[in-house]
């Protein structure tokens, strides 16, 4: 619903955060409607941010801790600060900077350090995802590891049938019991 803008002032947007490193402001999502939660993030931002860089607390940052968005807040100015070395360099006209594809952005976004390892089936993404992760999370590399085993990937972890299983209208329960869940057009039914 937000229509089309054109400004001269950048954005790097993350999961929680946008960084706008030519203003100096701290802004906190609208659709974040406790002020409480409101003044406490705008109050995290303000005491960790560098002086004369600016950021939006996202709607995604609802009752996220400091440390999370401490490590972003870094992530971001690293990014800021690696584009700004290659405008540097750069021949005129250049790219210097494209957003992140699909993969690169699942792993800035859910990549933690509460996930013990990444597994990847593709040496290609692999490699493109060990690039970023040197640059951006240089102690998450020890957590991507490329699979090279014969059968796919998702039969090798039992991933396909973990999908099956969570599609199918019945759902055994621990009790012994099960649930069926049948959507119909005009109504979801639930037996017992």
């Amino acid at each position: 619903g937000k229509g089309a803008r054109i400004t001269t002032h950048i954005t790097l947007p993350g999961r929680n955060l946008v960084l706008m490193p030519t203003m100096d402001h701290v802004g906190v999502s609208r659709r974040i409607e406790n002020e409480k939660e409101r003044k406490r993030l705008r109050d995290i931002m303000c005491e960790i941010r560098p002086p004369r860089c600016g950021f939006i607390v996202r709607t995604a940052a609802e009752g996220v801790e400091p440390q999370k968005l401490q490590a972003e807040m870094d992530f971001l100015l690293k990014l800021w600060q690696s584009i700004q070395r290659r405008a540097e360099f750069a021949s005129v006209p250049s790219l210097v900077y494209q957003e992140l594809d699909i993969t690169l952005r699942a792993v800035r976004d859910l990549f933690a350090r509460e996930v013990d390892r990444l597994v990847i089936d593709s040496e290609q993404e692999y490699n493109k995802i060990i690039t970023f992760i040197e640059t951006f999370m240089p102690a998450l590399k020890n957590a991507v590891e490329l699979y090279d085993g014969s059968e796919p990937i998702f039969d090798a972890y039992g991933i396909e049938m973990e999908v099956q299983r969570a599609l199918s209208k019945k759902i055994w329960l621990k009790s012994g019991g099960y649930i069926v869940i049948e959507a119909t057009e005009a109504l979801t039914a639930i037996d017992v």
